[in-house]
């Protein structure tokens, strides 16, 4: 331990982490002492850690996870001989996004309306209830 500053490093002691519990300590190759850089050519930009703003992958990851989720889906229908629901699927997948039409929406939606559909079965339509019935 008291050697252990005088020491260089070679084969027959190489650089690590020596020690042990609370003594360990890191022996590196120490190539001489530490100096500030010289000057930089003019065509060399110097920068530091931060200053280019992050990428953000995860659309693209996504995006890429939901297309082979779509070929593994379309290749499982080729296989079990469902050819017609994987060219429906690709079609689907190739299709431009659709847009619905706002005023049909709203119009279609703007007024409450209460439906009682007669299904022939005089069981099923009684048990909607007596004022149901009466609208049959």
């Amino acid at each position: 331990a008291d050697a252990f500053e005088r020491t260089a490093a070679g084969p027959a002691h190489p650089p690590g982490y020596y020690g042990e519990g609370a003594t360990r300590r890191a022996f590196n190759l120490a190539v001489g002492t530490p100096e500030p850089m010289a000057d930089l050519p003019g065509d060399v930009a110097e920068t530091g850690y931060g200053l280019a703003p992050a990428t953000d992958l995860r659309p693209w990851f996504l995006g890429a996870a939901l297309l082979l989720f779509l070929v593994d889906l379309a290749a499982t229908l080729v296989l079990r001989g469902r050819v017609a629901a994987a060219v429906a699927l690709a079609l689907l997948a190739l299709g431009g996004t659709g847009r619905a039409d706002d005023a049909f929406a709203l119009a279609a939606t703007a007024e409450l309306r209460l439906a009682y559909v007669k299904t022939g079965d005089a069981a099923l339509d009684a048990s909607a209830g007596p004022a149901c019935s009466a609208w049959a």
